[in-house]
């Protein structure tokens, strides 16, 4: 008893008729974004079409060839691997598998006009489908980098089953038979085997994708959930963060962006970052910004912003344009910021310990070379003056020694208060530690205007000092002056020469003032 293969060539071709138009479906609804399967549903169609053209040249050998129906079995051979190498994302060239079937058709032609043999010709088409099966399950069944996936083993090995099956026919065809054939649908054990395998590895092998389909969407999906999942414990992170559309009208934004700002949701969305703004920035730092986002697609830097209490605070702030995978098209922006009040204070205090005296305030010994070396450039260059006088109290140890340090310190922040009222907002003073203090003193004309500074901070300093509510004390002060750039052209010089000046002024009695001279 033997397979009727007219029979089964017409059930085959309904069948895949019939599955090509279910995947052109399932194409359409959940599985749509799967790759590879619209492609799968045209390898059907066109090996039911090839099944029609063999059915059609058994019944009217003279209208209808087999070799276009084997064709276009080839054809939808080379379809399969297409939609495999889509499915799986590999970048490798299709090309030749095309070009294979080409050839495939012009040898067997060829042959067949030479020989006229049927079994030549069934040789030729049926080795190029046992070279096509073999590659669609080497497709399946290699994989480097990871574990292969069930469905991917499963039909790959029944398009490796199916190779092996064809093989056997091409064997068969090209050594062992030595009879001529002379009908395709003659009975044969062979012909039954060859019939059962070709004709169900079509049902199989698509059941099998869709199993393989089946099994990459519930896996990105699951994927996809778990990036969203993770994006979202991202968009609530310490961070504060809104999304814009492409027009700049805030479409979202975390806990944080209200913790910060004070801003609901509600008071955000559908306004622009505007609402932040703090008026300190100017139109060129914006336009800056923007040529950044539209040149690099991001933006990082320090942004001063306004909470809704009115508050200014800064921020470190991120934004990033967000651009389409299809047209590269930018559709949203994604602002990131921290508030970095904290940091900016800690900032601002080591920039304080750095350059200024913990105790008075006052610039210290570092900031004061820093202005001197300033000071000296520019009256270099407009051929101008300056002062420098070195300053001592008198009587302080006696303070220090009688009440305390407490009380001396508190008598040197006095003095540091009465020597600012003393100077201009162009002068500057320094204190170098213990009782020793500079005063930079520039745009003024000397001698005249320097002597009636110096007097003047004679004079305050001599007044009595209340250090506390049973404390009072009165003490003075000596001042040594040096010009620039008559006593020198750099900082030490001119210090150096102050303090000269100063025990001079001290030799004269103390509570006086005294140049720097050359002569002594």
């Amino acid at each position: 008893m033997h397979i009727d293969p007219f029979t089964a060539i017409i059930f085959n071709t309904v069948a895949a008729l019939l599955m090509s138009a279910g995947l052109f479906a399932v194409s359409r609804g959940y599985l749509g974004e799967v790759k590879g399967l619209c492609r799968w549903a045209m390898a059907l169609l066109l090996q039911g079409i090839g099944w029609i053209f063999i059915a059609l040249a058994h019944s009217f050998p003279i209208l209808f060839d087999f070799g276009v129906g084997f064709t276009f079995n080839l054809l939808a051979l080379a379809f399969f691997f297409h939609a495999l190498v889509e499915f799986k994302d590999i970048n490798i060239p299709v090309r030749w598998v095309y070009w294979f079937v080409v050839v495939v058709f012009v040898i067997h032609a060829a042959v067949f006009q030479i020989t006229h043999s049927l079994a030549a010709k069934v040789f030729i088409v049926s080795g190029g489908g046992m070279a096509l099966l073999f590659a669609n399950g080497f497709l399946l069944l290699v994989n480097e980098q990871k574990k292969i996936p069930i469905s991917h083993k499963f039909t790959g090995y029944i398009f490796v089953c199916c190779a092996c099956v064809v093989a056997g026919r091409v064997f068969y065809y090209g050594v062992w038979n030595t009879q001529p054939v002379l009908d395709l649908f003659q009975p044969s054990i062979i012909q039954d085997i060859s019939a059962l395998s070709l004709y169900m590895s079509a049902i199989i092998t698509s059941f099998g994708f869709l199993l393989m389909c089946n099994d990459k969407y519930f896996s990105e999906r699951k994927q996809a959930e778990t990036e969203l999942s993770i994006a979202a414990t991202v968009f609530e992170s310490q961070e504060g963060m809104f999304i814009t559309n492409i027009n700049w009208a805030i479409i979202k934004v975390n806990h944080a962006f209200t913790t910060i700002t004070g801003y609901s949701a509600a008071d955000a969305i559908g306004q622009t970052p505007r609402l932040l703004n703090s008026g300190r920035h100017d139109k060129a730092f914006y336009q800056q910004m923007w040529q950044t986002i539209n040149k690099t697609d991001v933006w990082q830097g320090e942004i001063w912003n306004r909470r809704k209490n009115g508050e200014i605070y800064p921020e470190q702030a991120t934004i990033t344009a967000v651009r389409a995978v299809k047209d590269n098209q930018i559709t949203h922006y994604v602002a990131t910021f921290t508030d970095i009040t904290e940091r900016k204070a800690a900032e601002e205090e080591i920039r304080q310990l750095a350059f200024y005296d913990p105790l008075t305030g006052l610039p210290n010994r570092r900031k004061l070379f820093d202005r001197l070396q300033y000071t000296i450039a520019l009256n270099h260059r407009s051929n101008s003056q300056f002062a420098v006088f070195m300053m001592d109290l008198d009587k302080f140890k006696a303070v220090n020694d009688k009440l305390g340090h407490a009380a001396g310190d508190e008598l040197l922040k006095q003095v540091a208060v009465r020597i600012i009222d003393c100077l201009r907002e162009s002068d500057m003073v320094a204190r170098l530690g213990g009782d020793e203090f500079i005063l930079v003193l520039e745009n003024l004309r000397i001698p005249d205007v320097a002597e009636i500074i110096a007097l003047k901070v004679i004079a305050s300093l001599t007044l009595p000092f209340q250090l506390s509510e049973t404390d009072s004390v009165q003490i003075g002060v000596s001042i040594g002056i040096s010009i620039y750039p008559q006593h020198g052209s750099t900082p030490e010089q001119l210090m150096d020469h102050a303090d000269t000046a100063l025990y001079k002024a001290k030799e004269c009695g103390r509570g006086c003032f005294a140049y720097f001279s050359e002569n002594e």
